[in-house]
This record gives C-alpha cells, structure tokens and sequence, in this order.
C-alpha cells in the first residue's frame, strides 16, 4: 500500500477539480486541444503528486469534428475562475523551486489559460473574437506541449 504525504493527498484531490473543468468554446479543434490541456494538467498533478519534476505521460488531442458553435462567455469565465483557485492552491500546497519545476510549469499554463479564457469571454467584435480564438488556439498547443515528457515540438 502506497502511503502519501499529506500535500500528495491534496495534490491529487486538485485533479478532479481540474479534470471537472469545462469551457464551451465553440470551434471544435480548439475545444479539442483546450481538453487535452485540461487532461495533461490532471496527469501532471498527479506526477507531481508523486514528487516527479517532470511530466511522465503523453496526452493527444482528440480532434471531434463538428459544427463550429458560438463560444459560450459565461462558461469560459466561470472555468477561468476555477482555474484561478486551483492555481492558487497548488502554489500553496507545492511552491516552485525554480522555474525549470514541474509546479512552476503547471502553475504558469493555469495562470495562462486563466487570463486567455477571461479574454474569450469580454464582449468583442466578430473580428477581434475570431483574432483572439485563433492565437488562444496557438497558446494552448504551447502550452500543452509544456505539459509532454521530454522535448517534444509536435504537439
């Protein structure tokens, strides 16, 4: 039987919060690749967890085509909050060390897609939407090739 530390308990009790997580955001590709960041962020508390600096488990996008729906604002500032909170307990429960840790990684890309959901859900013009939704589609990919084992570009 594996026993953990305290903070491994809340570290692992932050994954279904995390995993709980949802935004509605319209176009399926970046739905697609905003759950497998939501989904690698779940895989890299519980490698952090395990005290690993680094993460272990390789997460894809599951592309569902689809219709491309109106993005829903009160979803994704509802999911931004949520983030907001998870981000601030894991800073507590795991500080980073450095900036090359696992936490720091993990907090960085919540910290990110909290801003960048705030963002998806201020009123904007059609143009500015479709400007913001594409670079949050670029942002995403970054972000989750952060949350990959090893050196990977092609995520």
């Amino acid at each position: 039987m594996t026993h953990h530390r305290p903070t491994s308990s809340a570290l692992l009790l932050l994954v279904d919060q995390v995993q709980d997580v949802h935004a509605d955001l319209g176009e399926p590709r970046i739905q697609a690749t905003f759950d497998a960041v939501i989904d690698a962020l779940g895989h890299a508390l519980v490698d952090l967890a395990d005290g690993t600096e680094a993460p272990l488990r390789t997460t894809p996008v599951v592309d569902v085509p689809g219709p491309t729906l109106a993005l829903d604002p009160v979803s994704c500032s509802a999911a931004g909050a949520h983030l907001a909170q998870i981000a601030t307990a894991i800073k507590r429960l795991s500080p980073p060390t450095t900036s090359a840790s696992l936490s720091c990684t993990v907090c960085t890309v919540l910290e990110g897609l909290v801003i960048d959901l705030q963002r998806c859900a201020e009123p904007a013009d059609p143009q500015s939407r479709a400007r913001t939704r594409a670079q949050f589609h670029r942002q995403l990919r970054a972000w989750l090739a952060k949350l990959q084992p090893g050196d990977r570009l092609d995520a």
